[in-house]
């Protein structure tokens, strides 16, 4: 990563840092994505959209204001090739992206256990029907 003080803002280097450490999660000790594409292929665009993706989840979710998403915009074109000649593409980038997001967090000790206190909550409250219920293998991920 370049340093902090090449970026406009502090949330611009966070939200590139995110897209990154969303790229690590795939080594094989983690999420075990393929990381071995080659850049402009269209498992390279793939991968660079479920990173997108999971970067926007997760700044959304820490509050970070200033997304950055100047690179998204060089791949749009990829994307769209590969979401054309595959319409089920982007439901699957989707849910891989989510695995990300939920892996990154899950790392961020304050989310861990605001989550895992909410899904303790929820199992020890009566339900009613109406109220959502917590994903209780979330700290298991």
């Amino acid at each position: 990563m370049p340093p902090r003080h090449v970026f406009p803002s502090a949330d611009g280097w966070y939200s590139t840092v995110l897209h990154e450490l969303g790229h690590a999660t795939g080594h094989p000790s983690r999420l075990n994505r393929d990381l071995r594409n080659p850049f402009g292929s269209p498992d390279y665009a793939r991968e660079e959209l479920r990173a997108e993706i999971a970067q926007v989840m997760v700044c959304a979710e820490l509050g970070i204001a200033e997304c950055e998403f100047t690179n998204g915009a060089a791949y749009i074109s990829s994307w769209l090739e590969t979401l054309r000649s595959d319409r089920k593409e982007i439901f699957r980038a989707a849910a891989d992206a989510q695995r990300i997001a939920d892996y990154l967090l899950a790392l961020h000790p304050d989310y861990a256990v605001r989550h895992l206190a909410a899904t303790i909550t929820a199992e020890d409250a009566p339900a009613t029907g109406s109220e959502p219920q917590a994903d209780s293998n979330f700290a298991a991920r």
